[in-house]
């Protein structure tokens, strides 16, 4: 709790602004992106490291967990205790303030969703065409019927919650919806997680680090930055 603040930012534009930024920085250093690549496995090899056939010096796996154990077969240790949680968020863009607010907690368990933002109680709507953008999100276990559920579903279900919201809502209010789905999104942390940690030098020249290990902050673009750095530092230190 006393990690959180009123104090609340904003990328003009949204992350992608920092992620171009970011790009343009590495590229300029001599780095190279490969975007919409998969990395299918991470092999030890004599000396290096094979990535699906290309060697490399060292490697730094920021995947989840369990998609880290995957890819290198074996090689990062299995942790049963790391539990995910999917990420869901229906963003609406509205021709109406659904509320006065900015962030609204739902913390009545009949509700179908968990938290109701209302971006444009922050930042001005004249940066989105002059619609009101509202975000409804959820963290979803693996197999709940609402992942599999269409964009029209999810608003049927919602709507009536969010008139409760908003007494004055119509249905010709949404102009336009989106749904995005992610797993992996919210690591749940068990009793006693700091004793179960997984380690970033994992050996050999392998490295991990993603968001299971910011215990005991939540996940959070501050966190991943941080981790950025000190997984960096430690490779750098090891060279």
């Amino acid at each position: 709790i006393a990690k959180r603040t009123k104090n609340l930012a904003y990328f003009e534009g949204g992350f992608e602004t920092l992620v171009n930024k970011m790009e343009k920085y590495i590229i300029k250093k001599g780095g190279a992106i490969l975007k919409g690549k998969i990395v299918e496995n991470v092999r030890k090899t004599k000396d290096n490291w094979s990535v699906d056939g290309e060697e490399f010096d060292r490697v730094i796996i920021t995947t989840p967990q369990p998609v880290a154990e995957k890819i290198t077969g074996g090689y990062i240790q299995k942790h049963d205790s790391t539990h995910y949680l999917w990420g869901q968020t229906l963003i609406f863009e509205m021709n109406k303030k659904l509320m006065s607010g900015y962030w609204l907690n739902i913390l009545d368990s009949s509700w179908p969703f968990l938290v109701v933002v209302e971006h444009t109680n922050m930042i001005n709507k004249s940066h989105y065409n002059n619609k009101h953008i509202v975000y409804v999100g959820n963290y979803l276990p693996d197999g709940d019927p609402r992942l599999s559920a269409t964009k029209e579903e999810l608003i049927s279900r919602y709507f009536p919650y969010l008139k409760r919201i908003n007494t004055s809502l119509l249905k010709k209010d949404i102009y336009r919806a989106h749904l995005f789905r992610a797993p992996f999104a919210q690591p749940v942390f068990e009793t006693n997680r700091s004793q179960h940690l997984p380690k970033m030098n994992q050996g050999g020249g392998l490295y991990l680090a993603n968001m299971s290990m910011v215990y005991p902050f939540d996940r959070g673009t501050n966190y991943a930055i941080k981790m950025g750095e000190d997984v960096a530092n430690l490779l750098a230190k090891d060279l």
